[in-house]
């Protein structure tokens, strides 16, 4: 593994870009991926009511598709985790959402930062 790194360094290869690449070549069709960055060790099952209730979307388990947003997250606690989970979306109903201006307006209107500009039209679209 020591050559493994020092040969990513040597060529300034992001390690975590690496290990994102490893885990997705193991994904099979219908597959995803997700990264969930915690600031502690995630003790049994998955809960969606152990969550902050002051989150953007409300209470629930937030993951992403980037490895290195998660790390960014919980990079500066001292026992901070990043799980990935890997599973099957044959099924799911899912809302996506595209990271973009919009949505940056979006989050920041529902955290207050927006209200001088309520009755604005492109925030009432929002």
């Amino acid at each position: 593994m020591l050559n493994l790194y020092t040969f990513a360094f040597a060529k300034n290869i992001k390690i975590n870009k690496l290990k994102e690449m490893f885990w997705r070549d193991d994904l099979k069709k219908h597959e995803k991926l997700l990264f969930h960055g915690a600031k502690s060790k995630i003790d049994g099952k998955i809960d969606i009511h152990r969550g902050r209730h002051n989150n953007d979307f409300g209470q629930r388990f937030y993951a992403g598709e980037s490895y290195e947003q998660a790390i960014s997250f919980v990079s500066g606690f001292e026992n901070s985790s990043v799980y990935y989970i890997c599973f099957n979306d044959d099924d799911l109903t899912c809302k996506r959402y595209e990271v973009n201006q919009e949505w940056m307006m979006t989050i920041a209107y529902y955290r207050g930062a927006l209200d001088e500009y309520k009755n604005h039209p492109v925030i009432k679209k929002l």
